[in-house]
């Protein structure tokens, strides 16, 4: 990847994050549509400017607050901004230029699983106004080539989406919600039951090890709930990018 490019997918990311950051306020707080209105102050209700809106770069001007009330700006946003950057960066490094339209394929669901991650991170939900659509365009997916076949995609959505759903029905939402089962079959589909797998390790594998630092700085208890949708999301991240290489080195050492 030259510098150009990668230079491209930073601002791209950039100014898709701070969109991000704007829309999952809008669905929250039911003010707006998803992909349209204006972005204004949740305190003082101002109407943000062009200036106001320039991804990190405003952040930093205007020192974390709003430029009418003074209020901080929910540093959430910079962080949307800084790691969707971040994460086309990877893409564009890892994935190349050598099929275009596979770049834009995992940049399209890279964007969608940051969204869901950081909504269920702030809220302790994944709203299905992005999670049904995604699931519904990764299986079209499967007919072009960007994801398993078809019948791959289906069982992927049924193996993701079912044990996590068991888990949030016979626990009544206690051990998890139901928006991770929605979560989980968008990751079958988009990877194939086999990496699924991988994606599923990776996601657990992160969510307890974060899970008992927070327990040792007690800033939670053993009983506390932890959205588990990031680790998700991170897990299906990492897999999609490394999914093969993993499934290989797995597959070659403890299968055969």
């Amino acid at each position: 990847m030259n510098f150009t490019l990668g230079l491209l997918l930073v601002i791209l990311g950039l100014i898709l994050g701070s969109f991000m950051a704007a829309a999952i306020f809008r669905l929250r707080s039911k003010t707006g549509g998803l992909l349209t209105g204006r972005s204004f102050c949740a305190n003082c209700k101002n109407t943000l400017q062009p200036i106001d809106l320039i991804p990190v770069v405003s952040f930093l001007l205007l020192r974390g607050k709003c430029r009418y009330c003074g209020k901080p700006i929910p540093r959430s946003c910079l962080w949307i901004e800084i790691i969707t950057a971040l994460v086309f960066l990877s893409v564009g490094y890892f994935t190349g230029v050598g099929n275009i339209w596979l770049l834009i394929w995992q940049l399209l669901f890279s964007s969608v699983l940051i969204f869901l991650a950081a909504y269920d991170s702030l809220y302790g939900e994944i709203p299905d106004e992005v999670s049904l659509p995604a699931i519904a365009v990764a299986l079209l997916g499967s007919f072009f080539s960007f994801t398993p076949s078809f019948i791959s995609a289906l069982l992927g959505f049924l193996l993701g989406a079912l044990p996590f759903f068991a888990i949030f029905f016979f626990s009544q939402g206690k051990w998890m919600g139901g928006g991770d089962s929605r979560l989980g079959g968008l990751l079958g589909i988009l990877l194939g039951w086999q990496q699924l797998l991988i994606a599923i390790f990776l996601a657990a594998s992160c969510g307890s090890i974060v899970g008992l630092l927070l327990i040792a700085q007690n800033k939670k208890q053993l009983t506390s709930k932890i959205p588990f949708g990031p680790y998700l999301a991170v897990g299906g991240f990492f897999t999609m990018l490394f999914g093969n290489l993993l499934w290989n080195w797995y597959a070659s050492n403890f299968l055969f």
